[in-house]
């Protein structure tokens, strides 16, 4: 997730939008239901044709088991451009920035780092093959 160019490049963008992706993959090739409680024929007769199932109990219940974008946009048209148009590529970057800032730091030192470095040169230095 997340390459380009057979990945030689990187973006923080596409790694979270393959993560959302996989996050919606997963849901929707979740195994459904079939009890009682999940078919709700109860539900469905107590309502009747032409009733309201939002407001019912039930509705209540289970309305946040069906997986819901954060990230695409689904809101009408009009409502969009009003709060600004913002893009997915917007939201993606928007939330890179709240990722970043969340992001725990773990300051290496350089002479460690260098001293880190060499090590691993000379091992794979001592592992080739005489020429």
């Amino acid at each position: 997730m997340g390459y380009l160019e057979s990945g030689l490049q990187s973006s923080y963008e596409s790694i979270m939008l393959g993560d959302h992706l996989v996050s919606y993959a997963r849901a929707f090739m979740a195994e459904l239901r079939t009890d009682d409680e999940a078919l709700a024929l109860d539900e469905i007769i107590a309502v009747g044709p032409g009733g309201n199932h939002l407001a019912r109990p039930y509705t209540r219940r289970h309305f946040r088991e069906i997986w819901q974008s954060d990230l695409f946009e689904t809101t009408v048209y009009d409502r969009w451009r009003s709060e600004g148009s913002a893009t997915l590529l917007d939201r993606l970057r928007q939330r890179r920035g709240g990722a970043a800032r969340r992001a725990a730091r773990f300051p290496a030192r350089r002479a460690d780092q260098a001293a880190a470095g060499a090590a691993s040169l000379d091992a794979a230095a001592a592992e080739r093959p005489e020429a």
